[in-house]
């Protein structure tokens, strides 16, 4: 994939043609029907123009003809009647019309977008460029509806045009050559509006992803105290102002120049053109070559036909900040999954035997040189505990990544009852598998909620979802909620009760639990949680994880020593294996790490017994 985050812009005849295919695919009815209202919108404008004209004639003759005024104001007043009754009906479905045909085309963008990310593997998602083409669709759904206004104006104009052309032509041949003057500047001078101001959201684009963090630094709660007590506010304002700046001169740049030029002498010919030709429509009816009432009608046309230039030309800058967004989402839709749900791949056959094996696997991340995971080669037999020790970076949570296929290996293999992992169902082999990662998600919403997303289909078992509560020690914390595991949590939602780091993990831990996975993942389970809690979790480990294939990632020594296996990581690879007694008698990494962290719990403890009300780090011993 290309690094250029910001694909080239799509032409303006590329981005009208593409909104029309989208709205086509949101709704061909609703498309068919808003060209169809468009078309009588414009038919009923003519006849308005028509009426108009006769109008004007009538007058002017009754005018000398005393006797034609009874009859001429009743018609003049049932015309006027109805014209007023048809327009105001006209602008409520014309509004309906529109309102119904944006909200079909953010609908079907916005389903392909969701429907395109949650096919994509973390492998394509952590791609570089990825992300910034996410920015480069946000709003992408509101600007095309625009462009959708605009492709709509366009045909309004081409229909007034024509309108017109008929008009002059039944005043006097002649004057066709004016006013197709007139048509032609105002169709170049629209699409002179992208080739004079380039495309100055390209640019925007290019900057947007940096000023959208920014924003989020100084605006969100997260951030919101370390960039307060290390002084960042002046230095992260001061870089957001800078891009501005940045921005505003190009932007402006892009409005002067030899192209201008170029445009206002256009559009200086365009109003000489107009004045022309109203001139001419004078002087032919004052020469009593044209019926006044024609003439008015066409020169009436006028106003009209420039003022739709006119939006179009506004508009024309919706279809310029589409552009970067509309070539980026084509990029985006392109690219192709490597991981794929195949309906027609069978199961993992619920017998593991004989385990789960990693042969000689390796992973390098996309767009990085060296390997997270080097030549990993361990068995995890079915109903084994294995726990998972090393230092930050050593490779275990990667490890994980491959274990439950959010990556595919780069190199070796996968087993599981002695197939490769690739061979079966990507979707059945994840609903074995049971996880809480280290960067467990926060749901938003009810408790309840948060626990049943592990298995939707169990959602209503509210005694299950309280039993995963339990078992995660989070059952005395949802007694104290006046509404139990119904309390909304998180602050996206209007009265949502905000919980602490380590009430959330509580949380996340139970929905592994609600999985009633027999592979269970538990990733730093216990990483925020105090020390009591993680005790009493813990002290509960063997009979939590009783019958489940078990991967224990944790830096607590006096957890991970209860695992049947220990594999030991160090930059990728696996340098001991073992149960803890065989690895403290190997006296390597495993030794060295246990005794430092032991060394440090004494240490805690002895001050904790010379200073009674020191705090102690944790409630187990090591040793």
């Amino acid at each position: 994939m290309s690094n250029d985050p910001t694909p080239p812009a799509a032409s303006f005849g590329h981005v009208l043609g593409w909104v029309m295919k989208m709205s086509w695919r949101a709704s061909p009815g609703q498309t068919i029907l808003r060209f169809a209202w468009t078309t009588l919108v414009n038919a009923f404008f003519c006849v308005t123009v028509i009426l108009i004209a006769w109008t004007v004639d009538m007058v002017a003759a009754a005018w000398s003809t005393p006797a034609l005024w009874p009859p001429l104001r009743r018609d003049l007043a049932f015309l006027t009647a109805t014209w007023l009754t048809l327009t105001l009906l006209g602008c409520w479905i014309d509004s309906f019309l529109r309102w119904s045909a944006n909200l079909s085309m953010r609908e079907c963008i916005q389903k392909m977008i969701i429907r395109k990310s949650v096919a994509l593997d973390l492998a394509t998602i952590d791609s570089a460029g990825n992300e910034d083409m996410l920015y480069a669709r946000s709003g992408l759904h509101y600007t095309s509806c625009g462009v959708m206004d605009a492709c709509f104006l366009l045909y309004n104009m081409i229909f007034l045009g024509a309108a017109l052309c008929v008009f002059a032509a039944l005043t006097k041949p002649a004057a066709l050559f004016l006013l197709l003057g007139i048509i032609a500047t105002a169709v170049v001078r629209v699409v002179m509006q992208r080739w004079r101001r380039g495309n100055p959201y390209r640019e925007f684009h290019k900057k947007w992803p940096r000023l959208n963090y920014l924003q989020h630094l100084l605006t969100e709660k997260h951030p919101a105290k370390e960039i307060r007590l290390f002084g960042l506010v002046p230095g992260l304002m001061a870089e957001h102002d800078s891009l501005w700046k940045e921005l505003n001169p190009s932007g402006m740049r892009s409005y002067f120049g030899p192209r201008s030029l170029v445009y206002f002498t256009l559009t200086l010919a365009a109003w000489v053109f107009t004045a022309g030709f109203i001139f001419w429509m004078i002087q032919e009816a004052m020469a009593g070559r044209a019926s006044l009432g024609i003439v008015c009608a066409t020169i009436g046309l006028m106003p009209a036909l420039l003022r739709i230039e006119k939006e179009i030309g506004v508009l024309e800058s919706q279809v310029m900040s589409s552009a970067c967004g509309i070539a980026a989402h084509e990029k985006f839709m392109a690219i192709p999954s490597r991981i794929t749900a195949d309906p027609s791949l069978p199961p993992v056959p619920r017998d593991l035997a004989p385990g789960i094996v990693f042969d000689n696997v390796s992973l390098t991340y996309p767009h990085k040189t060296e390997p997270s995971l080097k030549d990993v080669s361990i068995t995890i037999r079915p109903g084994e505990r294995v726990a998972l020790v090393g230092e930050n970076g050593s490779g275990k949570t990667t490890f994980v990544k491959v274990l439950t296929r959010l990556y595919d290996p780069t190199g070796g293999r996968v087993l599981v009852a002695g197939n490769n992992l690739q061979s079966f169902n990507v979707d059945a082999w994840r609903g074995r598998i049971g996880v809480i990662f280290q960067d467990f998600m926060r749901y938003h919403g009810s408790i309840a909620e948060n626990v049943a997303y592990a298995n939707l289909a169990r959602k209503g078992d509210e005694g299950a979802i309280r039993a995963a509560l339990d078992k995660a020690g989070a059952g005395g914390m949802i007694g104290g909620f006046p509404d139990g595991a119904a309390t909304n949590v998180g602050a996206w939602y209007d009265k949502g009760t905000e919980l602490s780091d380590g009430q959330w993990q509580r949380i996340a831990l139970a929905r592994a639990f609600f999985r009633d996975s027999d592979i269970l993942v538990l990733d730093e389970p216990t990483s925020v949680l105090d020390a009591r809690a993680e005790h009493d979790i813990f002290k509960r480990f063997l009979d939590l994880t009783a019958g489940k294939t078990t991967i224990l990632i944790s830096h607590r020594f006096s957890t991970v020593r209860m695992a049947d296996t220990i594999h030991v990581f160090k930059q990728g690879s696996i340098i001991e294996s073992g149960s803890h007694r065989d690895l403290m008698e190997m006296g390597g990494l495993y030794a060295e790490l246990f005794s430092m962290q032991a060394e440090g719990y004494l240490l805690d403890r002895r001050s904790h017994e010379r200073n009674p009300g020191l705090p102690v780090s944790g409630q187990t011993t090591p040793g």
